[in-house]
């Protein structure tokens, strides 16, 4: 009986002892798991601070605003306007000139005349026109669209000659120069290309949708061999388009095709040298 009594306590107490050790164990993983989950979260503050810092070296978390500025200035003497109120409606503008057709139209809904580009044709003016070292062109374009996805690109640039024997749609196209395409079809973005200086670019920060039935504005300044392009006041391009002393004539194409009725109006063209 004795033995049995003394067989129980011992037992007692190892069972005591284990547990308590267990205990210690547990306790020391609960300790060593809240300091590395302590440590792993400072690491993390100190990365941030170091990637997001403020004037005084502390997270802010607040996005940096970035402002800027419409640059283009237009020349100050012109050498031709064409706002197509001379043109019959129906007809080809006398002062422009087509691989394809085109007609003089008005809407209710748009000021004034403008033309209407066929699908699949390139226009130049008639008359060769002498672009000096410094000059600007602005002109207006309008997508009439259900959905501006309705219409292949349009494209505009300067050719080598003033020939419109065939459609122009890039910058390596049958004597183009350089050609700015203006992505209808992707709902946003823009291309940039000069076959003169080997240069190509694919802009898609410019959304698209909102220009469909709304007036866009093209202003263009070429400084000698440098061209800079805006979409309304957005800035799309300024790097060397141009070798040096490169004869040039304007182009515009009209979208290789429309969808549902789409079409494109061209007007309010204008063409400035700098003194």
């Amino acid at each position: 009986m004795k033995k049995i009594i003394l067989a129980s306590i011992l037992t007692f107490f190892s069972i005591s002892f284990l547990i308590s050790n267990a205990d210690a164990q547990f306790g020391s993983l609960i300790q060593k798991a809240k300091q590395k989950a302590s440590d792993k979260a400072a690491q993390m503050m100190d990365k941030k601070t170091t990637t997001n810092p403020t004037a005084n070296g502390t997270s802010s978390g607040k996005k940096i605003s970035i402002s800027s500025s419409f640059d283009f200035a237009a020349c100050d003497s012109t050498v031709f306007t064409d706002n197509f109120s001379a043109s019959p409606i129906g007809k080809m503008p006398a002062e422009w000139k087509t691989n394809g057709s085109g007609e003089v139209v008005k809407s209710a809904d748009l000021t004034g005349k403008w033309l209407q580009l066929q699908s699949f044709a390139s226009y130049k003016l008639t008359k060769l026109m002498n672009y000096p070292t410094k000059f600007t062109i602005e002109f207006d374009i309008v997508a009439v669209a259900d959905k501006i996805d309705d219409l292949s690109p349009l494209g505009f640039g300067f050719a080598k000659d003033n020939s419109v024997r065939s459609y122009m749609q890039d910058a390596y196209n049958d004597g183009a120069i350089n050609h700015i395409s203006i992505t209808y079809y992707n709902s946003h973005g823009t291309i940039e290309a000069s076959s003169d200086t080997k240069y190509y670019h694919a802009n898609d920060d410019i959304d698209l949708q909102g220009f469909a039935n709304q007036i866009m504005h093209v202003s263009i300044a070429v400084n000698g061999e440098n061209e800079q392009v805006y979409l309304d006041k957005t800035k799309i391009s300024d790097t060397k388009m141009f070798t040096a002393n490169r004869l040039k004539y304007f182009y515009i194409s009209a979208p290789l095709s429309y969808k549902n009725g789409a079409k494109i109006l061209f007007g309010n063209f204008k063409l400035m040298t700098c003194k």
